[in-house]
């Protein structure tokens, strides 16, 4: 298996991003993109699809903290 990279090993030092191209309707607009409920919808159903996610995203970058920012319940 490790000559296709699949060892734990070779997974645990490769990172995920996120890039987010959002048009906002208002460019004007304060919010934060973690108050917009259609990006939110979308880490919702990417968590529930792949809940190992969270272990492979680039916490050094700060994604970890912007995924769970995502997740969060906004008021």
């Amino acid at each position: 298996n490790s000559s296709i990279g699949t060892e734990p090993k070779d997974l645990l030092e490769r990172t995920v991003g996120f890039t987010i191209n959002y048009e906002r309707e208002d460019p004007l607009d304060p919010r934060e993109l973690s108050e917009f409920g259609d990006i939110r919808l979308w880490f919702v159903r990417l968590d529930s699809a792949y809940p190992w996610l969270p272990v492979a995203l680039d916490w050094r970058a700060g994604e970890l903290a912007r995924y769970a920012a995502m997740l969060v319940p906004h008021q």
